[in-house]
């Protein structure tokens, strides 16, 4: 759910990390291309495995 729902709305709800969608916890999680990205390459750097549920 997102803080707009909540009635905390303060301006554009847009994904500030990537700016394609409106910014939820969904989208954050599993949806935007720059977050996924980072935890790919911390991933990479930590030589640990990546989550499936990555979709880079």
């Amino acid at each position: 759910m997102d803080l707009a729902t909540r009635g905390l709305a303060y301006g554009d709800s847009t994904c500030p990390m990537c700016g394609v969608a409106d910014e939820t916890a969904d989208h954050l999680l599993d949806n935007c291309m720059t977050t996924n990205a980072v935890c790919w390459m911390v991933c990479v750097w930590d030589k640990s495995r990546c989550p499936t549920a990555l979709k880079l």
